[in-house]
């Protein structure tokens, strides 16, 4: 029997989208599917008042994941915590978040009590299929001494090990990558080789809001970013607004999967149906592509110290504005930073190649196509 699995990025759950998605192009897609998967990119919770510092602090309320839940009550909804975000009104609201989705008895991944193997796995079988999801990021990581968000490291091979032995298929989140980069890390591409290796079947990567490639390596699956899903960001280009659900099938046996194209309009996704977006949606995979082939450091350090430098600048100044304590000495640690400094040293790698090898990229995609 055939299991169906819908995935998407970065997601807030704001009240548009949950009253959009009953009317929506894309409502068919949600209502076929056995499971949803997804990165929540918010901190659930109606009383936690005390945010961190920081550009952005997201707080959803806990009747939207309510009513996200009665829309699609007889699916399994796996969201993944293991992020940046989840952490905006510290502690506590990390707490909150985990005690509202209990309640709901919605499903979560991404958070572990303690270093056990076996700790941080979410066991489910649809349709007499088994199926194992972990989340991982490197932030308020899980210790000996307290629990915390699953660690993104070598340990999570052990625990894909485990959890390879005990179902049909791993679904694995990664919340992971540079921010605006439209390639992952050889680092990134190397660690997620050996995720597959350890029985991974499928990686669902997420945090740098706009599109990667997707690799088949192996027996794997490995989406490095599915970009924004419903989500708010600064960089209004076109890049953050260009997305993509998977939707998966799996048998006993093996896993496959489908592209469905996404423009996010107003925070709201909707499917792409027209040309104008079909056009700009395939010359973004191109060039995603074209660097994920060339992968190396080097090209990494070219594409990424621009927007790095331009998205860093633009959360300093948000942070400006709400009067953050301390900030002079914050941007100083940052421009002192070896990261900084690198991105720097880059920038004008940047400014002279970039653009031309974005044209040379497309020109020679329509020569082929001729």
């Amino acid at each position: 029997m055939v299991t169906t699995m819908l995935s998407y990025g970065d997601t807030l759950l704001e009240n548009e989208f949950i009253e959009s998605l009953p009317i929506s192009k894309l409502s068919s897609h949600f209502l076929n599917s056995d499971i949803i998967t997804f990165n929540l990119e918010t901190v659930i919770s109606d009383s936690i008042t005390s945010s961190i510092d920081k550009a952005f602090n997201f707080k959803t309320s806990t009747r939207n994941l309510k009513d996200f839940k009665s829309i699609l009550s007889d699916k399994l909804l796996v969201c993944n915590i293991a992020n940046n975000h989840i952490l905006d009104f510290g502690v506590e609201g990390l707490k909150d978040t985990i005690e509202n989705m209990i309640k709901l008895d919605f499903s979560f991944v991404g958070y572990s009590q303690n270093l056990k193997v076996e700790e941080g796995i979410l066991f489910r079988e649809v349709n007499g299929i088994k199926f194992a999801f972990l989340g991982a990021h490197n932030a308020d990581n899980v210790t000996v001494h307290k629990p915390g968000l699953t660690s993104l490291d070598e340990s999570l091979c052990a625990k894909v090990n485990y959890a390879k032995h005990k179902s049909d298929f791993v679904i694995l989140h990664l919340h992971w990558g540079e921010e605006l980069s439209v390639c992952p890390s050889p680092n990134q591409v190397k660690f997620a080789h050996m995720l597959i290796e350890s029985g991974v079947d499928v990686i669902l990567g997420h945090h740098p809001h706009i599109l990667q490639s997707i690799e088949n390596y192996k027996n794997g699956i490995i989406a490095y970013s599915q970009g924004n899903f419903q989500m708010i960001t600064y960089d209004y280009s076109i890049k953050t607004k260009i997305s993509m659900i998977l939707s998966f099938e799996f048998n006993q046996k093996k896993v496959s999967y489908k592209i469905i194209p996404v423009v996010i309009n107003k925070r709201i996704p909707n499917l792409i149906q027209d040309p104008i977006n079909a056009k700009l949606y395939s010359e973004y995979m191109i060039e995603a592509d074209y660097y994920f082939k060339k992968n190396s450091w080097f090209m990494f350090y070219i594409y990424t110290s621009k927007q790095y430098l331009i998205d860093s600048l633009q959360a300093w100044k948000i942070r400006l504005n709400k009067r953050e304590k301390r900030l002079v000495l914050k941007i100083l640690r940052w421009l002192l930073s070896k990261k900084t400094i690198t991105m720097f040293l880059f920038l004008p790698f940047n400014l002279v190649f970039v653009n031309s090898i974005s044209r040379k990229i497309i020109r020679k995609s329509k020569e082929k196509t001729l």
